[in-house]
C-alpha cells in the first residue's frame, strides 16, 4: 500500500518530532499524486491563520493515515511535508513517501491526545501527586508530571482523571515501562496498562470516530 492509494476523506495524523518535543496535527486527504512521488494533499494545517511549515533541521515527520473506504490505519515514517498553493490557488500540504507500507494494529497504534489533569499515585505510596495524562490507546497511557517525583520502571501506577467533553471518570492501573526527559523540568512516562478494557476499548473508538468527522490540529509543548 502507497500513500498515494489513500482516497479522499481518509483522516490524517501528522507527528513533527524535534528533538525531545512532538507536534501532533489532525488532516484530511484532499487528492492523491504520483510526481514527484507517491503522495496525498491534504487540507492545510494552519496557526494563527498561517499555514505551518514542516521542513527545517532536525525536524522528522511521521503520518498515520486511515484508509477512508477500509477504515484500516497505515503509518509511513520519515515523510516529506510540503507547504503549496494548488492550481486553483488553495493552500494545502503535500505529504510524499517513496515506501510500501503495511498496514498497523488499530488496537496498538491508534492513541487518543487528552492533555487532561490528573492525579496519580505512585506504588504503595499514600502520596498522590498531579500529572498531565497525555493520552492513551487501548494497550497504554502515558502522562508527564516533574523529574523532581520519583518514578521507578516497573513501578505500578493509579491514575484517576476525568474527560470533561462527555463527563466520563477514569481509574487506571498500568505499569510504567518508558521515561523520557522534557523540557521545563519534566518527564514523560510511558505505561502499559495492567488489563484489557473494553470501556477504554469504546473511548478510543468513540474519538477515533469523532476526529474524523471534525479533524482539529492538536500541539503538545513539553
Amino acid at each position: 500500500m502507497y500513500i498515494n492509494d489513500m482516497p479522499p476523506g481518509s483522516t490524517v495524523s501528522l507527528e513533527a518530532i524535534v528533538g525531545l518535543k512532538t507536534l501532533a496535527f489532525d488532516t484530511v486527504v484532499e487528492k492523491s499524486v504520483d510526481v514527484p512521488m507517491p503522495g496525498v494533499y491534504v487540507a492545510p494545517i494552519m496557526k494563527d491563520d498561517k499555514i505551518i511549515g514542516f521542513q527545517g533541521d532536525g525536524i522528522t515527520c511521521r503520518a498515520t493515515i486511515i484508509h477512508d473506504e477500509e477504515k484500516v490505519p497505515y503509518q509511513w515514517k520519515n515523510v516529506k511535508v510540503v507547504s503549496m498553493k494548488t492550481q486553483d490557488g488553495n493552500f494545502c500540504h503535500a505529504i510524499y513517501a517513496e515506501d510500501d507500507v503495511k498496514k498497523v494494529n488499530r488496537r496498538t497504534n491508534y492513541r487518543v491526545w487528552l492533555g487532561f489533569h490528573g492525579q496519580a499515585r505512585i506504588g504503595m505510596a499514600k502520596e498522590v501527586i498531579d500529572v498531565t495524562v497525555k493520552d492513551i490507546s487501548c494497550t497504554g497511557i502515558s502522562f508527564i508530571c516533574p523529574q523532581e517525583v520519583e518514578v521507578k520502571m516497573g513501578a505500578m501506577v493509579h491514575l484517576n482523571f476525568s474527560d470533561p467533553g462527555n463527563g466520563i471518570n477514569f481509574v487506571i492501573s498500568a505499569l510504567v515501562v518508558r521515561k523520557e526527559e522534557l523540557e521545563r523540568g519534566n518527564a514523560l512516562y510511558g505505561c502499559k496498562l495492567s488489563k484489557e478494557s473494553q470501556m477504554i476499548e469504546r473511548y478510543v473508538n468513540q474519538k477515533q470516530r469523532e476526529r474524523a468527522k471534525h479533524p482539529t490540529t492538536q500541539t503538545l509543548k513539553k
